[in-house]
């Protein structure tokens, strides 16, 4: 007997959600097996995966509970696909390069099957002026076309369509043209539209005010608030788009509204989230909770409600690798790495005189190798013009020409480039692995301890996602029944939020103190040297110079400068000793 209550609910399932080969054979023979897949999955990362397996198992039999659909089309496959459903993203740059970064991140997004949120307010709008190139700008729709283009090549291939939100704020001059966008039925077709409603337009309407379009400190347009608002409210009954956002309201009752501004929404417009932010939702099936259904006494048994909440938020969490698997998502390792070796110029000479010690070798003995090339040169223009000069100005030339061309040769060309027999890189690019491994183990040694990749976590650049997500992990204790009854009955409810604040930054503090111990970082040393060894050696070369050259980039023209500077006094000593001027 089959477990779907209706053929077109098997149909999706087997459409979108069941396990296939690439040719289409199923590897998930039933739904059973489908829930025991994603239930092996989630229960991977808990002490005991065999109990929670079967737990979490009973909560997706027979449909009580449904994750959320990128999970249950991914959860267990092995294949490089997001188990998150959705996500805003970040915000678009109104430059034609950050636009089109924007774009590229998007399609990688949509490429792992997430459903992505943009507020497009932040692009100029039409007919604006462009500085630099004599040109007036298309405004926010004409990328959205290009965004919506996009999603349909990403997803043709595939079974599940493209899902896109676009938001923009009720005060951008191209409003109105937003509001009608999707009365053209063959645009803007992968996309769900909202406006962005602000309590002051409100206010607007409701005293039939004017309202002012603009972009910037400019006005460009002003209408009557209420005719926009019943274009709004015409275009949405007519066409069911835009939606409506009130966008004030959101990011005031937002409980993290202290280091995030909320401006765009999931594809499905349910979950605010800001810049970034990833939507992972389930839904308990109630229906499979009544006891007794049709009956007098029918009722929702509360105890099997507590309990599949309880496992439904606990697979979700399970999705979320919070610190320890999404580390790269709090910590910008590359910054930490060098800023630290730009602030301690000693422990970047000690690290490139063992890590390079062959390259530095090849930069002293430069002088020689290109010396000797540039000083065949030298002698018939002293010959035919012998000048005092020619010499030391030569010398100079050939000491900047030498230390500059040595300094390149390090790392150019980046990717090996063939000519006849012989096969050109970067010397420092050549000898990748070896280097990587020279430079993990020194740098774990001094620089990338775990005190430091935790002070980077919580100071470093990202630090506001690990203050927000420790102070998230915090409530459900602050705001629990007894601790928050007592808290309030001692110091009333303004102490109490006092306390709340007080007990969320000091969580911060004590989260860095276990790392501050000495003989648990040597302990834990020889996991980072080998961890940042591989991670190392995988690094493309792009990625590979960008980690080591940095560090000491800025002081390449001084190194440059006292090649010439050299050069010239070896060219005036030749003047002198040789030549007797």
């Amino acid at each position: 007997m089959s477990r779907f209550a209706a053929p077109i609910a098997e149909q999706i399932w087997d459409m979108k959600y069941r396990l296939k080969e690439q040719d289409g054979t199923p590897i998930d023979a039933t739904v059973e097996d489908s829930w025991r897949r994603i239930a092996r999955a989630l229960a991977e990362v808990e002490d005991k995966p065999a109990k929670w397996e079967e737990k979490f198992y009973g909560a997706l039999e027979d449909f009580k509970y449904l994750p959320a659909g990128r999970i249950a089309a991914g959860a267990g496959t092995g294949r490089a696909v997001t188990l998150f459903n959705c996500f805003v993203m970040g915000t678009i740059p109104d430059n034609m390069g950050g636009i089109f970064d924007m774009l590229k991140e998007a399609a990688l997004t949509m490429q792992q099957g997430g459903g992505i949120g943009y507020d497009f307010s932040t692009i100029r709008p039409r007919g604006a002026e462009v500085k630099g190139v004599a040109a007036d700008a298309s405004g926010p729709l004409s990328f959205m076309d290009v965004w919506d283009a996009m999603c349909r090549t990403i997803m043709s291939a595939g079974s599940r369509r493209g899902a896109m939100m676009a938001t923009m704020r009720c005060d951008h001059p191209d409003i109105e043209s937003f509001i009608t966008a999707k009365q053209d039925s063959a645009r803007l077709r992968m996309f769900n539209l909202s406006v962005l409603v602000t309590d002051a337009f409100m206010e607007a309407v409701k005293a039939d005010g004017p309202w002012d379009l603009k972009y910037g400190d400019k006005v460009y347009h002003t209408l009557n608030a209420r005719d926009l608002w019943n274009k709004i409210m015409r275009a949405t009954y007519d066409y069911a788009e835009p939606g409506v956002i009130f966008i004030d309201r959101i990011n005031k009752m937002n409980n993290l509204n202290y280091v995030e501004q909320i401006a765009a929404t999931n594809p499905c417009g349910e979950q605010p989230l800001p810049p970034y932010g990833a939507c992972l939702l389930g839904s308990i099936n109630l229906a499979r909770l009544v006891t007794n259904p049709f009956e007098a006494d029918a009722g929702l048994d509360p105890e099997q409600l507590d309990e599949m909440v309880r496992l439904a938020i606990r697979m979700m969490d399970n999705v979320v690798d919070d610190i320890s698997h999404n580390l790269e998502n709090l910590v910008d390792m590359k910054h930490m790495i060098v800023e630290r070796m730009r602030s301690d110029k000693a422990l970047m000479v000690q690290l490139f005189q063992e890590v390079g010690e062959p390259e530095f070798r090849f930069v002293t003995n430069s002088g020689f190798y290109f010396g000797f090339l540039f000083g065949l040169i030298q002698v018939p223009i002293f010959i035919f013009v012998p000048s005092n000069w020619v010499l030391p100005l030569f010398g100079f030339i050939v000491g900047i020409a030498t230390n500059w061309l040595a300094l390149n040769v390090i790392f150019r060309p980046l990717n090996p480039v063939r000519v006849g027999p012989f096969r050109l890189q970067g010397l420092f690019l050549k000898r990748q692995k070896d280097v990587a491994e020279s430079f993990a183990r020194l740098t774990t040694e001094e620089l990338v301890t775990l005190r430091n990749i935790m002070h980077q976590v919580i100071n470093g650049p990202r630090g506001d996602r690990t203050k927000a997500l420790i102070k998230r992990h915090l409530k459900p204790l602050l705001n629990g029944g007894m601790v928050r009854t007592a808290a309030q009955l001692t110091v009333g409810p303004g102490g109490y939020a006092d306390l709340k604040r007080a007990v969320e930054e000091k969580a911060v503090d004590l989260a860095v103190e276990p790392f501050e111990d000495d003989n648990f970082n040597r302990e834990r040393s020889s996991i980072i040297e080998r961890l940042m060894r591989d991670r190392m050696q995988a690094l493309s070369s792009e990625d590979f110079q960008d980690l080591l050259r940095p560090a000491f980039q800025e002081d390449e023209w001084i190194l440059i400068l006292v090649g010439g500077f050299l050069g010239a006094m070896a060219g005036l000593a030749q003047l002198i000793f040789v030549f007797g001027l």
